[in-house]
Formats: C-alpha cells, sequence, structure tokens
C-alpha cells in the first residue's frame, strides 16, 4: 500500500512536471475595438461602453442599468450611446 501510494504521487509529480506549457493569448478590447474599426470603419459607433459592477449586476436583478444604478458609468455610457444611434438616424 505505501509503495503504492508513493508510486502514484510520484507519478502525478511527473506528469505535473513534464505537461507541456499552454500559451495563453489575452485579447484586450482594445484590441478588438482596433480590429472592428480597421474593418468596418464607419460603422462602428464611437462610444465605448466600459466595464462596470452595475452593468454586470443589472441582468442578476432582472433591471436594466438605468433603473438599477442610473448615475453608474455604465448608466452614462448606454445614454451616450443612445444618443449616437439617434444622432446618426438608427434610431428614431
Amino acid at each position: 500500500m505505501g509503495v503504492q501510494r508513493g508510486v502514484s504521487t510520484a507519478g502525478f509529480a511527473a506528469l505535473q512536471f513534464h505537461r507541456p506549457f499552454i500559451k495563453i493569448f489575452e485579447i484586450s478590447s482594445w484590441d478588438i475595438d482596433r480590429t472592428l474599426r480597421e474593418r468596418y470603419a464607419n460603422e462602428v459607433c464611437e462610444t465605448r461602453i466600459a466595464e462596470n459592477v452595475s452593468v454586470a449586476e443589472s441582468p442578476s436583478l432582472n433591471r436594466d442599468v438605468f433603473a438599477h444604478a442610473p448615475e453608474s458609468r455604465g448608466a452614462k455610457d448606454y445614454a451616450e450611446l443612445l444618443a449616437e444611434l439617434e444622432a446618426c438616424g438608427f434610431l428614431k
């Protein structure tokens, strides 16, 4: 039992040590924004929606960000997007 346990532990350690490394590439929101602007130019809105706790919390509370946190950065960003879409005639 003790030997088997020791071999098992050693095997696990060897597997951990010899496991190939997986390189994860991070893609930032700025990279995505740049790519979209390069590809679609004038079809991309100028307004950016910042990551925001209030925006993330809203769906779990079954409320939109305007009802949940009207003074938050997220609510202001979405209000700015709405104004931009209205101004360009996308929304009437």
